[in-house]
């Protein structure tokens, strides 16, 4: 659905974040021509910023602390499902709340 660069860890280097449909996903720079896949941007390990498992459509983002605006509840396995053709809208979804992740520094962010 969109993505965004800032640097979310401070170090420099533009780091790479993708809003979908379904889990969001961050990608941190490292310098090389590489990525690594954000796994670790919460406390304690947990992938905050990826949202795994998490499934929503988030349609935008905003830095250097992170506010996700997500719209609507949907994965593509459901939407794969639906009949084509045929027009759906917002209310045939549940909608889905918008967060603000604080960014903690090193590469971590906190609700």
């Amino acid at each position: 659905m969109g993505a965004f660069w800032a640097d979310l860890d401070g170090d420099g280097r533009l780091d790479l974040y993708l809003t979908n449909v379904g889990p969001n996903a961050v990608w941190w720079n490292r310098g090389d021509g590489t990525f690594e896949e954000g796994k670790d941007t919460g406390p304690r390990g947990s992938a905050l910023l990826g949202r795994r498992g998490v499934s929503r459509t988030t349609t935008a983002t905003a830095s250097v602390d992170v506010v996700v605006a997500n719209y609507l509840d949907s994965t593509p396995e459901w939407e794969a499902a639906q009949p084509q053709l045929e027009l759906r809208v917002p209310e045939d979804y549940v909608g889905q709340p918008s967060h603000l992740f604080r960014n903690e520094g090193g590469g971590t962010f906190t609700t």
